[in-house]
């Protein structure tokens, strides 16, 4: 590891672990917006092949999916972690010997939806620690560059329990 890296590990780290669920939602609805916007300037293209229409028509997609993802953020997050977890449980199922084959697309269907409200109530939690504990990791990994493992150990433990509790205190406050 480079001194430079060794800085930009220690800078993300500290990020992640403060404000690591923000950074987060803020860029998956700007890569929302992004995807949108290209779907609506390419659609344009090919209707009606007008490079002044297809922008405009890209920008009102943009702004529109910047807001369609801040606000589906939490959704599709619990959507994708329950279908994981279904297939999941599934493949276990399969690995016993037990065959459900006719029925195993509605059961998975059924379990990623029964996951999915889980995981909804708690997903925010998940993310806001577990980006912190990311951030206290990379931190440590920084900091080792200059100190040794016994000094940066404690400073990247408190981190990622202080931008833990601050991430978990931001999101109550919003509630």
């Amino acid at each position: 590891m480079s001194p430079v890296d060794a800085v930009l590990a220690v800078i993300i780290g500290v990020v992640l672990a403060l404000i690591g669920y923000r950074v987060v939602r803020f860029i998956s609805s700007i890569l929302f917006g992004a995807l949108l916007g290209l779907a609506g300037f390419t659609l344009m293209q090919a209707l009606v092949n007008s490079m002044v229409l297809s922008i405009i028509a890209a920008a009102i997609l943009f702004i529109l999916g910047l807001i369609v993802g801040f606000v589906v953020f939490k959704v599709s997050l619990a959507i994708v972690g329950g279908y994981v977890l279904a297939s999941i449980i599934l493949a276990i199922i399969n690995s016993l010997g037990y065959s459900i084959t006719f029925h195993q697309g509605i059961l998975m269907f059924v379990l990623t939806i029964v996951f999915a409200a889980m995981l909804y109530v708690v997903i925010d939690y998940m993310l806001a620690v577990g980006l912190a504990i990311i951030g206290g990791l990379l931190v440590f990994l920084g900091l080792t560059y200059w100190l040794p493992p016994i000094l940066s150990l404690p400073i990247a433990i408190a981190l990622m329990i202080g931008g833990g509790v601050y991430q978990v205190k931001h999101l109550e406050e919003r509630k």
